[in-house]
């Protein structure tokens, strides 16, 4: 099982808490691909992955590559999904202003599950940007994962969960992420999959 992270020169910090919290391995995430190639030796026992965070009109060359590519979901989404740019699209709660009369505004929809599911992109859950949002906004954001989730589902989209952190006291344990996911809607099955699924 894996944790996804956004270190800033604190990898050491996040390898230390992985490792307490039971991880078997992290995905850092950095903001280019010579960042990630400084990334310090992790310690044994902990399987480290690098992932580039890129702009989603260099994704798909990333992606080419063999490099695993996260893509925060923006006004170019289905550009992303067409193409099969990303591995992992995420943020999508974030990209609409306001829910609609009688659906949550939750940034997916048929057509981009669809492209997703025929693209092999998966879509990712942040647990930090629950941690980070509070009232009405934390509300508003769980109601647009669980629709998520159920559009994953519905479509066979592949789901990638983690603590998507960028300070190390934002990770939690795999059993607490997959356990807050189960609550959201995912199968425990599910959830299992989507912490393993990098």
């Amino acid at each position: 099982m894996f944790d996804v992270v956004f270190p800033k020169g604190n990898e050491h910090e996040f390898f230390e808490l992985a490792q307490q919290l039971g991880w078997k391995g992290l995905v850092c995430v950095y903001a280019s691909r010579e960042e990630a190639a400084r990334m310090p030796k992790p310690p044994r026992g902990l399987d480290v992955r690098t992932a580039v965070l890129a702009d989603p009109r260099k994704a798909f060359q990333l992606r080419k590559q063999g490099i695993l590519t996260f893509v925060q979901c923006s006004d170019q989404d289905r550009a992303v999904l067409e193409r099969g740019s990303a591995d992992v699209l995420f943020g999508a709660e974030f990209t609409q202003p306001k829910d609609y009369a009688h659906q949550r505004g939750s940034g997916l929809n048929h057509v981009l599950c669809e492209l997703a599911y025929k693209n092999r992109v998966a879509i990712g859950f942040s647990f930090s940007s629950i941690l980070e949002s509070s009232g009405s906004q934390r509300t508003q954001l769980l109601g647009r994962m669980m629709q998520n989730i159920m559009l994953c589902r519905k479509y066979h989209v592949g789901m990638v969960i983690g603590s998507f952190a960028n300070d190390p006291w934002k990770m939690r344990s795999s059993h607490d992420l997959q356990s807050f996911f189960v609550l959201l809607g995912m199968h425990p099955a599910e959830a299992k999959k989507a912490l393993s699924g990098l």
